[in-house]
C-alpha cells in the first residue's frame, strides 16, 4: 500500500473523484506522521496502481510514499 499526499482537503476530495472515475481502489485515511501534517488526510492505494494515480493526479500531487 502507498499513501498519496496532497496539500489540502479540497485536493483530497478532488483526488478521490479522479481515482473513483478511473476505477482505482482507494481509501481516505489519516496522514501517517512520518509523511508530515499538511491537511491531516491522504489517500491509500495499492502499489500496482501508483503509475496510473501519478499520471491522474500530477497537478495536485505532493508525494507518494
Amino acid at each position: 500500500m502507498k499513501h498519496i499526499l496532497v496539500y489540502t482537503r479540497t485536493d483530497v476530495y478532488s483526488a478521490e473523484e479522479q481515482l473513483r472515475a478511473a476505477g482505482i481502489d482507494y481509501r481516505i485515511v489519516p496522514t501517517p506522521e512520518r509523511m508530515g501534517t499538511f491537511c491531516g488526510l491522504c489517500l491509500r492505494i495499492q502499489d500496482d496502481t501508483v503509475p496510473q494515480a501519478e499520471e491522474l493526479l500530477k497537478d495536485i500531487l505532493h508525494k507518494i510514499g
